[in-house]
């Protein structure tokens, strides 16, 4: 199991406007209207239907399945001309689901009475609720820099023969590279400077040792109206046919991933003046071969992943509503054990 998690942590990972639009060929000034202290709640969820293969395993493939939840409360921290906007995002949800064939896992922190094996993993999950770390957007909407998230990441990361490996699928996601990619992909859907329908604009995501630097293409592509009121609809694709190549340091393992198909669309209210939704989809492929903790001489695995993902945001008023209609309290947080056999 533990090597499923681990690899399929790699291909698990991978706006506002000025005013309200009322023909296609006006310009739309497409970059958020931040003020300091502004505060609103952000939930990614990922859903994955894998395929793992493997010499030790499965050699046919067994589905696997697995369903990430994080919520942020973001708040504008500062707004400096010419050095940009800086971001706090606060962990105020986290739900991890993971079900194969034989084994099933799932920890909700907002329904914590739902909860399903390895009870310590979910109280290290449930401690990392009020975690925090920032982001820092410049004034052409890149994401410069992602700062404390590895802290928080490593507050996940497994810690013994309890955790069968699920703790990645976390703490892979929570670190300062991945969620530079993350936030990149979102906030890559506000042009950051004044559009037209048809027009497309760039966003590149760093690089990390398993995907090169990726190039998404966005484009505002229609008006619309939702519920009444006027919306923008924002699509983005990426394609990679490359494939990267790394090796692993514990294990004598060589691993590529790709090739990878990505695209998703934002719906961005002008009213509210910050994107309501987002859904995307993505298929990418990762293979190993090699020495597999010196067990395996000719080890090898295989994964195809179909992902899916949703992002909705709402005000911390509809977060509060949203956490109270569920009518399920928070466990009180216990202290941290002072190492892992006082855990025990």
């Amino acid at each position: 199991m533990r090597s499923i998690s681990s690899l399929s942590a790699v291909v698990l990972f991978a706006c506002a406007v000025a005013s309200v639009v009322a023909e296609n060929n006006d310009e739309i000034d497409l970059r958020p209207r931040w003020t300091v202290g502004q505060r609103e709640y952000i939930e990614f969820t990922w859903d994955n239907d894998d395929t793992y293969a493997s010499s030790d395993t499965s050699p046919v493939g067994k589905p696997f399945k697995a369903r990430i939840i994080l919520g942020f409360v973001q708040r504008v921290e500062s707004i400096t001309s010419g050095v940009g906007t800086t971001l706090s995002l606060t962990i105020d949800r986290v739900a991890l689901e993971l079900r194969t064939d034989e084994e099933q896992f799932a920890c909700d922190t907002d329904r914590p009475s739902q909860s399903k094996g390895t009870p310590r993993l979910c109280k290290r999950i449930q401690a990392l609720i009020g975690q925090s770390f920032e982001v820092l957007i410049n004034d052409n909407g890149v994401v410069v820099s992602v700062t404390g998230a590895d802290a928080v990441a490593q507050r996940i990361m497994p810690t013994g023969d309890d955790d069968p490996g699920y703790a990645q699928y976390l703490s892979f996601p929570l670190t300062d590279t991945i969620q530079q990619g993350i936030w990149q992909r979102f906030w890559g859907c506000y042009a950051f400077a004044e559009v037209r329908v048809g027009d497309k604009w760039l966003r590149t995501m760093p690089g990390t040792k398993w995907l090169p630097s990726l190039g998404v293409i966005y484009r505002l592509t229609r008006l619309d109206k939702q519920d009444g009121a006027p919306v923008v609809i924002v699509t983005y694709r990426m394609h990679m046919a490359e494939e990267k190549e790394w090796r692993t340091i514990t294990e004598d393992l060589r691993s590529k991933s790709g090739p990878i198909e990505m695209e998703g669309q934002a719906v961005i209210d002008l009213r509210l003046l910050r994107i309501t939704n987002r859904t995307e989809k993505c298929d990418q492929q990762t293979q190993s071969r090699g020495t597999k903790n010196g067990s395996f001489p000719q080890w090898w695995s295989r994964i195809e992943s179909k992902a899916k993902h949703r992002i909705i945001v709402t005000s911390m008023e509809e977060r509060k509503a949203s956490r109270t209609s569920q009518a399920e309290p928070r466990p009180a947080k216990e202290a941290e054990p002072a190492d892992k056999d006082d855990e025990r």
